[in-house]
């Protein structure tokens, strides 16, 4: 009998690679001063065409199903994932197009292979070469991120798992300013990222020794029916959990990303520190509430001590950094920190009622939702900042820029103030209803824990306001580049982040809609 695959459940998923597929052929088969806008555009549409075959399978009742033969499961979370990172893709390709910062061409180095400072590469940069590889690269990306925030099997997440992070060692040392920075960025990322998968797969062996199937449903099978130790499942569930928080990037497993964010282009930092979390923070929710929900007092502990302590680690270090990317670096770990407090409570009330009757999966999406915005914003406004040779990350970069440009300024505030998370901005309201899910599922500690920590975390964001609207801006310093690509993917940000802050309950109904898991 032939398998039956459920082609259009899949089509954000085949749409995806399909197109990075293509940007191959175009690689091969399209002119050099072609090739830019070509890559750029079919990645643009395919991003809408899996994203309209997303809302419809969401909008469609009946669609809710385990697909291609129990590795995938399409439901409420992974429609949601799937918004999510498809509409956060977008953001970062507007950004991964920018070229108006950039003296007319890309953040990508225009010849990998050269040496840094070389001969060759000073040959391609004078010649204004492009790296356009990177976009099928991108894509590939995105279609492990799907396949990871959705697989409903632990071969499937390992797969994508890979798919996810093999083309991102590749983007992160493609930088075309500070290439030694980049190049050393990417050996730790693909070092520890490498770790990482090691530690999560030898989970998976271990978890398939204990239930002798890589399906969800065989694993929770074998646990309410238990045949073999239990120190198999237990060491399983430990390995497999900390593979996956290597890629969430949190304390003690954050060892790569300050320098990671640092070094790699700005597009690919944004990519990051927004999708790479939403696949890897999905992927982890559904291993811990589907095959392994039955041993929640196991794991909820230990979940909530590494989140708090992600929040407390990054709040502090981030008080030091006078680079943004790096500063926005450990804000991710603290924010991090604040995605696993939802997973840890283990809540599964999902009334779609803000604050009061927010579940696990419900506080989880609305948190995503309110710290995308702000967090591609802010990685967008660090193109705009420069100096005489280019997009500048210092903070001392930043001095006076209400002065020069006030609108800038203006929206970094108001994404800096998202982030600490204070009235007026969706930050606000994420952060309560997590700190309340925590606190009325009898986790008052972790509540005030996050509570005191996301206040010490605040000194680094209002530093960066203090700088802009505060300080003296340089006597002589380049003007800002205009990009309507750019203006528009920050005013959408800024916009965003007000609606959620100021009308939360719009979203309730939708939410409530996607957070029951297919088990």
């Amino acid at each position: 009998m032939p398998p039956a695959i459920e082609y259009l459940l899949l089509a954000p998923i085949i749409a995806v690679f399909g197109a990075a597929l293509l940007g191959i052929g175009v690689e091969a088969l399209v002119v050099r001063r072609l090739r830019f806008p070509v890559q750029v555009g079919q990645a643009g549409i395919a991003i809408a065409v899996a994203l309209i075959f997303t809302v419809r399978n969401w909008m469609s009742g009946d669609s809710r199903s385990i697909a291609a033969m129990g590795a995938v499961a399409i439901d409420g979370p992974a429609m949601a994932a799937w918004l999510l990172l498809l509409l956060g893709a977008g953001g970062v390709l507007v950004v991964a197009a920018e070229r108006a910062s950039n003296g007319g061409v890309s953040a990508f180095t225009g010849q990998a292979t050269a040496t840094p400072d070389s001969p060759e590469e000073e040959a391609a940069e004078s010649a204004g070469v492009e790296h356009t590889e990177v976009f099928p690269l991108f894509l590939f990306a995105l279609g492990g991120m799907l396949v990871l925030a959705s697989a409903s099997n632990l071969l499937t997440v390992f797969v994508g798992l890979e798919a996810m992070s093999l083309p991102l060692y590749l983007l992160v040392g493609l930088a075309r300013r500070n290439r030694m920075l980049s190049h050393e960025a990417a050996l730790k990322y693909f070092l520890l990222g490498a770790t990482g998968s090691a530690v999560f797969l030898y989970g998976v062996a271990l978890l398939f020794g204990y239930a002798g199937s890589f399906d969800y449903a065989a694993i929770v099978d074998a646990i309410t029916t238990p045949r073999n130790s239990d120190t198999l499942v237990y060491a399983g569930l430990a390995l497999a959990a900390v593979g996956l928080l290597f890629k969430l990037g949190v304390f003690p497993f954050h060892a790569w990303v300050p320098d990671v964010y640092t070094g790699a282009p700005t597009a690919i930092t944004a990519y990051l520190a927004s999708c790479g979390k939403v696949a890897a923070v999905y992927a982890l929710l559904r291993l811990l509430f589907v095959p392994l929900g039955a041993l929640r007092w196991t794991w909820q502990l230990p979940l909530a001590v590494v989140a708090l302590a992600s929040i407390a680690y990054g709040a502090i270090a981030g008080l030091t950094q006078h680079n943004v990317k790096r500063l926005l670096a450990y804000s991710g770990i603290v924010h991090a920190g604040f995605m696993l407090m939802p997973i840890a409570v283990a809540s599964t009330a999902h009334t779609g009622e803000l604050v009061s009757d927010f579940g696990s999966a419900g506080a989880l999406l609305f948190y995503l939702l309110t710290y995308l915005p702000p967090t591609l914003g802010a990685f967008a406004l660090t193109l705009w900042v420069r100096d005489d040779s280019g997009p500048n990350p210092e903070l001392s970069g930043w001095r006076g820029l209400a002065h020069r440009s006030p609108f800038l300024a203006l929206a970094m505030g108001v994404f800096m103030l998202s982030l600490i998370g204070l009235p007026g901005t969706g930050g606000f309201v994420s952060k309560l209803i997590t700190l309340v899910l925590a606190w009325r599922n009898d986790m008052a500690w972790l509540a005030l824990g996050g509570l005191a920590c996301s206040l010490l975390a605040a000194g680094f964001y209002l530093r960066v306001i203090r700088i802009m609207f505060m300080e003296t801006p340089p006597q002589f310093g380049p003007p800002v580049p205009r990009s309507k690509p750019l203006a528009a993917l920050v005013m959408l940000c800024l916009a965003v982040t007000v609606y959620l802050g100021v009308f939360p309950a719009s979203v309730g109904d939708m939410i409530a809609d996607m957070t029951e898991l297919l088990r």
